[in-house]
């Protein structure tokens, strides 16, 4: 029982959180814009802070944004909304190899939990969709790499 409140308390939100870093650091490495990270509700924010470009505002929570100046290249804003889903997938395959090096049912069970949480966060963000009001009502980030890919098709070719 303590392992799942661990998953779901601390590990979880982490994992969200390394997925909007995923963005931020595509913003911030292709381009000099600043990226601001929200998790959970930004209106209600209990921990601000800054790390260089990027701009923290956390709860603890399962959901999270990822923002940046709208002054991105479509190539710079293609890397970015990648950098996202991306990031989860690398997550998701770093803690399933580990869990298989290990011993002990339980930490295997563990890095399992962390790798499935991962691999689901990976497929729900790179998925086209638009979530439920519940969850954000914004679109993926698959939904938006498809709207940018379809907004400009000659800018594209090379």
């Amino acid at each position: 029982m303590n392992l799942v409140f661990f998953l779901y308390i601390v590990l979880f939100p982490l994992c969200t959180l390394l997925h909007e870093l995923g963005h931020s650091i595509a913003v911030t490495t292709m381009s000099k814009s600043h990226a601001k990270i929200y998790l959970g509700n930004k209106n209600k924010s209990k921990l601000n802070f800054k790390i260089g470009r990027v701009h923290f505002s956390l709860n603890l929570s399962l959901n999270g944004y990822c923002s940046w100046e709208n002054s991105l290249s479509n190539r710079q804003k293609l890397f970015a909304l990648i950098g996202g889903p991306l990031m989860s997938l690398l997550l998701a395959l770093a803690f399933g190899g580990i869990s298989t090096l290990t011993a002990s049912n339980t930490l295997t069970a563990f890095l399992i939990g962390i790798m499935l949480y991962n691999l689901i966060q990976f497929l729900i963000t790179i998925i086209p969709i638009r979530y439920p009001k519940w969850i954000s009502g914004y679109d993926s980030d698959g939904s938006k790499i498809l709207r940018l890919l379809k907004s400009n098709k000659k800018s594209w070719r090379v």
